[in-house]
C-alpha cells in the first residue's frame, strides 16, 4: 500500500513531456537543496547560540559560587536584583529542601532537575521546564560546602524563539525559490526546447508525405543543430530519389508501380530513421523490438535489390545459399542492412563492387558487407560506430553522410543481442560482420508457420 503513491508518481512523470520532467527534477533539486542548507543553518545557529549561553553560564557560575561559599547571600530587594536578570539560582540543601535566591524576570516554570543529576560532571545540560514542556532551561550544577548543591540555570526561551524564526524565514524563503524557478525557469526550458518540437512537427509532415520539408538549422555547434543538419542531409536523398523516380517514368513503365511501392517503403523507413534519431538525442531511449522468426537471406536479398534500384550503376552480389533463421525486428534488420550497404556505397570510387553474404557460421548467423573501397586506417576503425564521427569529412558530407549510420546498426544490433565488427585495412576495402543469435526450433517452426 505504501508504494503505490510512489508508483503513481513514477508512472505521470514518466507520461509527462520533457519539460515538465525538467522542471520537476529543477523544482526537487531546489527543495532538497533549501532544505539541506536550512536545517545546516539552524543547526550552526542553535549550536553557536547554545554554545555561548554555556559560556555565559559557566562565567556566572564561577562568580556565584565563590559568593555562595563565602557566606549566606544577602537576597536583593523587590525589582533590583543583585544578579544579572537571565539566570536563575536555586541552592538546594543536603536534606533536598529548595530555596530561589534569584529568579529572572518574567521567567516561566522553574526547572524539573532529576536528583541524580545534581552529582556527576559538572557540565550544562537541558531539563525541561516543571509542569510546562514547551519552556526549556540550560542548567549547570556546583558543589557548595556542607553537602548543599547550587543551580545556576539559563532559560532557553529567547534561543527557541530565534531558532524558529529562521526556521519560518528559510521555509519562505525556499518556498519563494520554486516560485521563482516556475516563473523564470518554464518560459527558458520551453525556449530551449523549442528546437526539439519543431524537429516533430518536421518529421510528422515527412511521415505524411511531404518530402519537400526542411529543418531550420539551429547553431552547429549544438547536438540540435548537428542532429537538423543530419537530417536535412538525408531528407534531400529522399526526395532527390524520388525526383529520379518521377524523371524515369517514361522508361520505366513496367517497373513504375514496384518503384514506387519502394521509394514509399524507403520514406517511411527514413521516418522512423528520423523518430531514431530524435531518440538518441533525447537521452538515449531505447525503442521496443518487434520481435519475432525472420529470414536474414530474405532480409538481405530485398535491402540488396532497393540498393540496385536507387543505383543500378553500381555492382552489388549477394550469396545466400539458404534460409537463416533469427529472432529479431525485420524492420530494424532491414535498416542495418541499408545503413551498411549505403555506408559502403558513399566510400567506394564508382564502379567498385560491393558483396553481402548470410551465412549460419557455428551456431550463430552471420552478415557480411564487405567492399573493395580505401578502407580505414586503425585509428579511424576504433571511433567509426560513434555518432557523427566520419572518416572523411568534406567527402561524407558532399556524398549525403550523416555520420550515424554505422552508430545505429550497431545501437540496434545490440539491442538483438548481437555483435557488430569491421576489419579493415587502408587500400583494401572494408568488412562489417553482423553475428546474431539463431531464433530456436520451437521458435522458428512456430514464426514459419
Amino acid at each position: 500500500m505504501s508504494l503505490r503513491p510512489y508508483r503513481r508518481l513514477r508512472t505521470a512523470l514518466a507520461n509527462a513531456s520533457l519539460r515538465v520532467r525538467v522542471m520537476a527534477v529543477a523544482a526537487f533539486l531546489v527543495t532538497i537543496t533549501s532544505v539541506v542548507m536550512g536545517s545546516l543553518g539552524t543547526i550552526l545557529l542553535h549550536g553557536y547560540l547554545l554554545g555561548r549561553a554555556d559560556q555565559q553560564l559557566r562565567d556566572f557560575a564561577g562568580v556565584a559560587s565563590r559568593n555562595l561559599t563565602a557566606g549566606t547571600p544577602r537576597l536583593p530587594r523587590a525589582g533590583q536584583p543583585s544578579q544579572p536578570f537571565q539566570f536563575l539560582i536555586e541552592i538546594i540543601s543536603a536534606g533536598g529542601r529548595v530555596s530561589v535566591t534569584e529568579a529572572p524576570l518574567h521567567h516561566a516554570s522553574l526547572p524539573r532537575i532529576a536528583p541524580a543529576r545534581l552529582t556527576g560532571a559538572q557540565e550544562p545540560f537541558t531539563v525541561p521546564a516543571a509542569g510546562d514542556p514547551g519552556h526549556s532551561w540550560r542548567v549547570l550544577v556546583r558543589t557548595l560546602p556542607g553537602g548543599r548543591h547550587a543551580v545556576i540555570a539559563y532559560s532557553l526561551d529567547d534561543l527557541t524563539t530565534t531558532v524558529t524564526r529562521l526556521e519560518i524565514a528559510d521555509a519562505v524563503a525556499g518556498a519563494v525559490a520554486i516560485v521563482l524557478l516556475a516563473g523564470i525557469g518554464l518560459p527558458l526550458v520551453r525556449i530551449s526546447l523549442a528546437p526539439l518540437a519543431k524537429i516533430g512537427n518536421t518529421a510528422a509532415a515527412i511521415a505524411a508525405g511531404d518530402l519537400s520539408r526542411r529543418i531550420d538549422h539551429p547553431p552547429h555547434s549544438t547536438e540540435v543543430g548537428r542532429l537538423a543538419d543530419a537530417l536535412n542531409t538525408m531528407l534531400a536523398r529522399i526526395e532527390a530519389a524520388y525526383r529520379a523516380r518521377e524523371e524515369g517514368e517514361a522508361r520505366a513503365l513496367d517497373s513504375e508501380d514496384r518503384l514506387m511501392t519502394l521509394i514509399q517503403q524507403e520514406a517511411i523507413r527514413m521516418g522512423r530513421l528520423v523518430e531514431d534519431l530524435l531518440m538518441l538525442a533525447q537521452f538515449d531511449l531505447d525503442r521496443p523490438l518487434d520481435r519475432r522468426p525472420v529470414d536474414l537471406s530474405s532480409i538481405a536479398a530485398q535491402a540488396v535489390l532497393a540498393a540496385r534500384l536507387i543505383q543500378p550503376d553500381r555492382p552489388i552480389t549477394l550469396h545466400a545459399d539458404a534460409p537463416v533463421i533469427v529472432d529479431g525486428d525485420a524492420e530494424r534488420l532491414r535498416q542495418v542492412l541499408d545503413n551498411l550497404i549505403g555506408n559502403a556505397l558513399q566510400h567506394m570510387p564508382r564502379g567498385s563492387a560491393v558483396t553481402v553474404s548470410v551465412q549460419d557460421q557455428a551456431g550463430q548467423a552471420q552478415l557480411t558487407v564487405a567492399d573493395n573501397g580505401p578502407g580505414m586506417t586503425s585509428d579511424q576503425a576504433s571511433r567509426v560506430f560513434e555518432r557523427f564521427y566520419r572518416t572523411d569529412r568534406a567527402r561524407a558530407r558532399a556524398r549525403g553522410g550523416t555520420g550515424l549510420g554505422l552508430s545505429i546498426a550497431a545501437t540496434l544490433t545490440s539491442a538483438h543481442a548481437g555483435t557488430i565488427t569491421v576489419d579493415t585495412q587502408p587500400g583494401r576495402g572494408a568488412a562489417f560482420t553482423v553475428r546474431l543469435p539463431l531464433a530456436t526450433v520451437a521458435s522458428g517452426k512456430a514464426g514459419l508457420r
